[in-house]
């Protein structure tokens, strides 16, 4: 009499009977240790009810039986992706489609394990033999929307994740990334919708609830934004990514001990989330928390987007430079490079001596201001300077605050350390003199992003004034303002002259972006800088020139929270939002200011 006990398993495991199944797997097991239908199958159970280990173990114990089965291979792919395990992973999946090269669900696992490992192109490209394999295969219609979301080709995307819906009218997951795609071209009602449906198909979909939340806060409704993230965690208390974006709501709420209970929280779920570390970090050094916010600031080197110098010296950890050499090597935009090296001084005086590698354009600027120190222009690959046995110690410029600025009193007494070329100074003052006799006030506006990311885009606009928003200021009588505005802004300076009648002198010899020692010889050659926070003011306060900067409700973590002041800048002015968003008070508040700034005084009678 045949043994029909495999397919009475098949059919409760089918059925989702997974402890019948499991009983007659393990009855079949018992009489047949071999039996390799049998193994497989209970690895995949074991898969069901999360025993990622359980499942390779028994998987593998069928595929020493039988190496040539492609569903094998494919099923304990998904166990080892499922422990984390992404490299077994796509040996096995590769193995599955080797052997059977129309093995649809095998070109997609496979393609979501290279997919996140980074391989786009080839993730893309095994989705794509998914649906030629499988043409009505939802998932793979999904992940390759995805894909070509990552890859910015919104509409392709649309297509393949409309196609998935198709197929599967209840596929929450292509319903939230639909709303994804949608959300990127501006159709912001649509992607809406699409989180709703997503929810309603399953109220636990974190991924639906936080981009639901990440589209209220582009559009500008933070507290129902917060209100949807707060919702998030308190369905998936365990869900890291809501709590991180919850904190990001709160940090810019400015409720910074909330916000700081919401990272901790995300990190706790997950220990190596980077975007809550890494702001964390920045949190902490916003409030003040220098020696904390600078040892977790380390966390920004698995940060995507960060450079890192891969060299072979030693980091340096604090320990005596006496008698030493000192390798820094800058690893920020050229403002944050201008801020950090206020402690060059400290170090050059410390060491026997220094070098430092950073933006060519800073040398000429650099060599005037610390002549004792050795500069050398950042490039790939390294100059052989940087190479040499000789050196003791290596240290990323933004590291260096780690150990010398471990809380406010190591920021006593800012002095200007950047000293601008004395004859372009000069000559740049006559010709600004012949303009008039005004005083020259420079300003500018916009903080230009690093990257198409969004949120490096959105963090570039909180710091952004409008040049047409700047009414108040532009109309400040007795004044000759001229442009430091970086980048192409003639359409800017052209609005303003039309609507406000105002002429902003843009000086045609200057490129700021070309020649960082002539900007600043431009700078020093100003009564007065006024500007969001950009590279502007740092080149301003380095300088030690009179320097106001418009910041946000939440600023950045340089600008702490209540100061008028700067720790970093002798001649630097803080002019902040009273609430979020407010530039109208901050720009009414700085044309105050610039009214009683260079007014002469009351002659005594």
């Amino acid at each position: 009499m045949p043994d029909t006990r495999l397919s009475q398993a098949v059919a409760h495991h089918q059925a989702g009977r997974l402890a019948d199944a499991d009983r007659l797997y393990r009855a079949l097991l018992k009489d047949d240790p071999k039996n390799v239908d049998a193994l497989n199958l209970r690895g995949v159970l074991a898969l069901q009810k999360g025993d990622a280990n359980q499942a390779v173990d028994l998987i593998g114990a069928a595929i020493s039986l039988r190496d040539d089965v492609a569903d094998f291979h494919n099923n304990i792919g998904e166990a080892y992706r499922a422990r984390g395990d992404v490299d077994a992973a796509i040996e096995h999946y590769q193995r599955a489609v080797n052997l059977d090269p129309r093995s649809a669900d095998a070109h997609n696992n496979l393609g979501v394990a290279l997919k996140a490992t980074g391989s786009m192109e080839a993730a893309e490209a095994h989705f794509q033999r998914a649906i030629e394999a499988n043409p009505n295969h939802s998932r793979a219609h999904n992940n390759l929307g995805t894909a070509m979301r990552s890859g910015g080709r919104a509409e392709a995307a649309v297509q393949h994740l409309v196609r998935a819906i198709e197929l599967d009218p209840n596929y929450a997951d292509a319903h939230s990334n639909l709303g994804n795609v949608l959300a990127d071209l501006d159709r912001a009602a649509q992607a809406r919708t699409l989180y709703e449906r997503a929810l309603e198909l399953n109220p636990d979909h974190g991924e639906a609830l936080m981009n639901l939340g990440t589209l209220l806060k582009r559009e500008g409704d933070w507290a129902a934004s917060t209100a949807i993230y707060r919702e998030a965690v308190s369905r998936r208390p365990d869900h890291a990514d809501a709590q991180f974006n919850l904190g990001i709501n709160l940090a810019e709420a400015g409720d910074l001990e909330a916000a700081r209970a919401a990272y901790d929280a995300a990190i706790t779920n997950a220990p190596n989330h980077v975007g809550a570390q890494a702001n964390r970090a920045r949190l902490l050094l916003l409030m003040g928390r220098f020696a904390e916010g600078f040892d977790q600031w380390e966390w920004r080197w698995r940060e995507p987007a960060t450079w890192l110098r891969t060299l072979e010296h030693p980091h340096w950890a604090g320990e005596p430079l006496a008698g030493k050499t000192l390798l820094i090597w800058g690893e920020q935009g050229v403002g944050d490079e201008i801020m950090l090296v206020s402690v060059l001084p400290e170090v050059i005086q410390a060491a026997s001596r220094v070098i430092v590698e950073c933006d060519a354009r800073l040398i000429p600027i650099y060599r005037r201001s610390f002549p004792s120190a050795a500069f050398v222009a950042r490039d790939e690959p390294p100059s052989h300077r940087l190479l040499d046995a000789d050196i003791d110690y290596q240290c990323a410029l933004g590291s260096l605050c780690r150990w010398l600025r471990r809380n406010a009193e190591d920021f006593a007494g800012p002095t200007p350390y950047l000293t601008a070329d004395a004859s372009k100074t000069a000559a740049i003052r006559a010709r600004y003199q012949a303009l008039g006799p005004e005083p020259k006030v420079g300003i500018a506006w916009r903080s230009k992003p690093k990257g198409a990311a969004i949120e490096n885009i959105l963090f570039s606009e909180s710091k952004t004034i409008a040049l047409e928003s700047w009414e108040p200021i532009l109309r400040a009588p007795g004044v000759r303002f001229v442009n430091l505005q970086y980048g192409d802004c003639a359409n800017d300076l052209a609005a303003v002259s039309d609507r406000f009648g105002v002429e902003v002198f843009q000086d045609t010899e200057i490129d700021q972006m070309t020649s960082l020692d002539d900007f600043a010889a431009q700078i020093a050659a100003l009564d007065l800088v006024v500007s969001g926070s950009n590279t502007t003011v740092h080149m301003a306060g380095a300088l030690g020139r009179e320097v106001w900067t418009m910041v946000p409700f939440v600023p950045d973590w340089r600008w702490q929270m209540a100061r008028t002041d700067s720790l970093w800048y002798p001649n630097l002015r803080l002019f902040r939002q009273p609430a979020p968003n407010d530039w109208q008070s901050v720009t009414k508040n700085v044309a105050g200011e610039l009214s009683h700034a260079f007014s002469k005084p009351e002659p005594v009678l």
